[in-house]
């Protein structure tokens, strides 16, 4: 299943906006993704197909996913999603029936620049192991923990203990690795937490 031609790269959720989720699993933009490897790549797909054990199988009717907006500035793509969000409410008689949670992306970035990026990426595996973990247990596994003062501590540690158990510790993580003012090994360090979920 880890083949080069079965995963195809998408932008992360921060920097691309449209009337859906998980672009990465529109089923529309999956099929022409297939369609161009079975034309590009006619002879590895065919063995991809063998060694997957993948049935013949005809087309999937899709519905469209809508225009997709694309962008390296977050604060546009901010804009777009109010936008759909604005004309999602328009058509539902569902208040408060939003496609993206804006104020949930910004609230979580603010959370994550206060308590310090490098710091959540330290205590995510400790959390995720012992959600229960305290603050001198981390700091006899962490001892640059304790450089930190009691309040700020347990600010760090209550504020990451609340994304990791709301489950929002992927999108936390998604975030951390588009960080541009970010050590890389804390990067790579986030990468691997977040194929592991």
């Amino acid at each position: 299943m880890v083949h080069p031609l079965n995963s195809f790269l998408v932008p992360k959720r921060s920097l691309v906006a449209y009337p859906g989720k998980n672009l990465g699993e529109e089923q529309e933009l999956i099929n022409i993704v297939q369609d161009y490897i079975k034309v590009e790549f006619h002879r590895e797909y065919n063995e991809l197909m063998k060694i997957m054990q993948v049935p013949p199988q005809d087309a999937i009717a899709v519905k469209t996913s809508g225009p997709i907006i694309w962008s390296e500035s977050a604060s546009q793509i901010r804009l777009e999603k109010r936008h759909y969000n604005k004309m999602h409410k328009a058509g539902t008689r569902e208040k408060g029936a939003d496609i993206y949670n804006t104020d949930e992306e910004e609230t979580l970035e603010r959370t994550l620049n206060s308590i310090g990026k490098g710091a959540f990426i330290k205590l995510y595996p400790l959390i995720k192991k012992n959600p229960s973990i305290t603050i001198k247990e981390i700091c006899d596994k962490i001892p640059s923990y304790k450089k930190y003062s009691p309040t700020s501590q347990q600010t760090r540690l209550s504020s990451s203990r609340s994304i990791i158990t709301r489950n929002l510790d992927a999108a936390a993580l998604e975030i951390i690795i588009a960080s541009s003012h970010i050590d890389q090994e804390l990067i790579r360090s986030a990468r691997v937490f977040l194929s592991e979920i």
